[in-house]
């Protein structure tokens, strides 16, 4: 695999070569501060992630019985779903935006 460096964010940036993810602060060439993840340290920070956020949002049928109608969902990390309320601008009860009294 060829060297790769992406712009992830927040002044960060992955360069990623092998196995190995480096982060580096502010730039990506001369960074301020740069972090190693080795594969165990990257799926120990996958796992992480998982146990004390939300999960990756999805994009699922909408569930109305028209094809095409899709809404984004996500599980939340106590087991109930949410689903992206465009109008309100957040994540809400499925009954909020379906309307389900």
């Amino acid at each position: 695999m060829k060297d790769k460096i992406e712009y992830l964010g927040d002044g960060v940036y992955a360069f990623f070569y092998g196995g190995t993810i480096e982060l580096r602060a502010n730039d990506h060439i001369n960074p301020t501060d740069r972090i190693l993840l080795d594969p165990s340290t990257i799926k120990n920070l996958i796992r992480h992630y998982s146990e004390t956020t939300c999960m990756v949002p999805n994009l699922v049928n909408r569930g109305d019985g028209a094809d095409g109608h899709y809404c984004i969902i996500r599980k939340h990390r106590d087991g109930h779903y949410e689903v992206w309320d465009e109008k309100l601008q957040k994540w809400c009860s499925a009954g909020t935006v379906f309307n389900l009294g």
